[in-house]
């Protein structure tokens, strides 16, 4: 082979390996299980939807997976379906739809992102999806939320809108929408409008985070929550009720910015607190951030029972509030604190 002739073979060889994988075309949820249970641990896959699709079941994940609804081409759950995320695994969605996610014991949309994981939902649409997790054990199964994310990685963007996470049992309600335990969050922005986490029953337990619950250990790192946040409630009948939108259990948040309006922190008979926010720890800066019309709305019969902070319940440590504004926020009960900002710490 002469110096030509194999010059030409290798730059033939380089352009071939260049050349990216092209998406395998999925029509149903057999099938995407079909392919993901197929790919190795140590292997990528791409795929896109070519219609709406119905999971049967329990999706494990292996390797790295990505999947594209190119045309906003729901997914449809079940109680049984959902995916998880195991130790180093990536799923990455985009441009798809999510419903149908919901029943009693229901697993979620994602049901677990485990150590060293990595999620992204990027530009998705999740909707109308009602779990009713149950407890036992010092336990709710699945996690208690339609995102759950453990020690990973994780970026979520789209649009949200009436999910409902809904207890019954005697124990806390975590997260309408969103938990996260000790991962990492880059971020968390989009349209969330009219997500629930409500507990109807006459049983205790406190709801934590209409939309959002984070921290179960000190190390939880969350980079940026931000995008429009509207009507999302944290609900309680017989007990209280901590944050519309967002609950700081643990950890840091690094930047908080966008728009807050008629979010609600409510128990018809106990006490509330956040019409937004309830943060028992730090968030380093909240900017151009508008608070309008949020409410926390507690028990008005008793004196012993009180609402503070129609917007912010803190604390924790906010280390700055700048560029933004509040405008109609209410703290309403017996014992009313704080229309904009109930401050519960003590400066260092």
């Amino acid at each position: 082979m002469n110096k030509i002739t194999r010059y030409t073979l290798l730059l033939s060889l380089s352009c071939l390996t260049s050349v990216p994988a092209r998406a395998e075309v999925v029509l149903s949820g057999d099938k995407l299980l079909e392919i993901i249970d197929k790919n190795p641990a140590d292997g990528s896959i791409s795929i896109e939807l070519g219609n709406d699709i119905t999971l049967p079941q329990r999706v494990d994940l292996k390797g790295n997976v990505t999947i594209d609804g190119t045309d906003q081409y729901k997914i449809n759950g079940s109680a049984d379906s959902g995916f998880d995320i195991g130790q180093g695994e990536r799923l990455t969605i985009s441009n798809t739809s999510f419903t149908g996610f919901s029943g009693v014991s229901a697993n979620g949309l994602i049901i677990n992102n485990g150590e060293d994981g990595h999620l992204v939902l990027e530009n998705v649409t999740v909707e109308q999806n009602n779990i009713t997790p149950s407890y036992a054990s010092n336990a709710y199964t699945p996690n208690g939320s339609l995102i759950n994310n453990s020690k990973g990685t994780m970026s979520i963007t789209g649009h949200f809108s009436n999910n409902i996470a809904s207890v019954n049992e005697s124990y806390h309600g975590n997260g309408g929408l969103i938990t996260s335990d000790e991962g990492h969050i880059t971020k968390i922005e989009g349209e969330f409008i009219g997500n629930r986490s409500e507990r109807p029953s006459l049983k205790g337990g406190f709801v934590h985070g209409g939309v959002i619950w984070l921290g179960g250990l000190s190390s939880t790192v969350t980079d940026k929550i931000g995008g429009i946040f509207k009507e999302n409630v944290a609900y309680a009948d017989n007990s209280d009720a901590h944050g519309g939108v967002l609950y700081l259990n643990q950890g840091t948040i690094t930047a908080l910015d966008g728009t807050y309006e008629k979010n609600r922190a409510e128990s018809d008979k106990a006490n509330a607190a956040g019409g937004v926010i309830f943060s028992k720890k730090n968030i380093n800066s909240i900017s151009q951030t508008v608070f309008t019309g949020n409410t926390a709305k507690g028990y008005e019969g008793n004196q012993y029972y009180e609402a503070t902070g129609g917007a912010i319940y803190n604390n924790g440590t906010i280390g700055k509030i700048e560029n933004s504004s509040f405008s109609g926020n209410i703290a309403q009960a017996y014992k009313a604190l704080g229309g904009a900002i109930y401050n519960a710490s003590t400066p260092g």
